[in-house]
């Protein structure tokens, strides 16, 4: 079953940063706030047959196997004699680029006539195309963090700067929003803005 379980967690803490400075004290005040979604969901895929990786075709259920091989094959200790060019009239079989690719595949686990795909074939365990089935991880993590500085300098002047770090969990990178045209998508320059009366 695919993973509906979130995490949500953080801190908070604040106090004094320094002694008594230019006519008062400095305070400070961080928080944390994190996000974790492991998230998944499940994908189904057709994958070809442990037969059909060895060049082993079969359309009657497995009482005929056909070699597309011009030598003899060996499939669950059964040796199937090479087709010569009845099959492939150029005598190469199958092509072993493709039984590289194929092998770096997972077998089928749906061999039972469960496969809801296209092409697949598989019954009984047997046949030259199953379904593969499994949960897919598309973990989302998000960070977001506020740090506060105050210092009084006295009863009547106040310093504070509150810098706020925006993480973009899509690319996963700390941010800074930008304001953008919405006619043309590039960023908007003041220096480059001119204001008038809409007429009417």
């Amino acid at each position: 079953m695919p993973n509906w379980h979130r995490s949500r967690f953080g801190a908070r803490f604040g106090g004094t940063l320094l002694p008594n400075l230019l006519g008062g004290k400095t305070y400070f005040f961080a928080n944390y706030e994190g996000y974790r979604w492991p998230n998944s969901e499940t994908v189904e895929k057709i994958a070809p047959s442990a037969s059909m990786r060895l060049g082993l075709l079969t359309f009657d259920g497995g009482a005929t196997y056909y070699n597309l091989n011009p030598g003899p094959v060996t499939f669950n200790n059964v040796t199937y004699p090479g087709s010569g060019t009845s099959l492939d009239p150029r005598g190469l079989g199958i092509n072993p680029l493709v039984q590289q690719l194929w092998n770096h595949m997972p077998l089928p686990n749906e061999v039972n006539g469960d496969c809801g795909l296209s092409r697949c074939d598989m019954a009984a365990g047997v046949g030259n195309i199953g379904g593969f089935k499994a949960n897919l991880a598309l973990p989302q993590t998000s960070n977001f963090g506020v740090l506060r500085l105050d210092h009084d300098f006295g009863d009547k002047w106040l310093l504070d700067e509150r810098p706020v770090i925006l993480h973009h969990a899509t690319c996963d990178h700390d941010m800074h929003a930008v304001v953008t045209c919405s006619e043309c998508s590039e960023p908007i320059d003041v220096r480059n803005v001119r204001a008038s009366r809409r007429s009417g």
